[in-house]
């Protein structure tokens, strides 16, 4: 059954991680409702990610994110 989660990552502030991320997203078939950055300090950024999908697609997505050499780390929450 598909839920809404969100998605946190501290990645390093690089260029062409962001489109490592969202292409993850992608490879998966998970629509990305909504999007935030912000920067955290000058080396690191935080993405917050808002997707539905179901909890298994979700658990596999962000076990690929933390596994990516520019994540420094990845939590997810069940959206109410």
């Amino acid at each position: 059954m598909e839920k809404m989660y969100k998605i946190t990552a501290v990645i390093e502030n690089r260029v062409a991680v962001l489109n490592k991320i969202t292409s993850a997203f992608l490879k998966r078939h998970v629509n990305i409702e909504s999007l935030n950055t912000e920067r955290t300090t000058p080396e690191a950024v935080t993405i917050t990610v808002v997707a539905h999908a179901p909890h298994e697609t979700v658990q596999r997505l962000t076990a690929q994110l933390g596994s990516m050499w520019d994540v420094i780390s990845v939590t997810c929450k069940e959206e109410k």
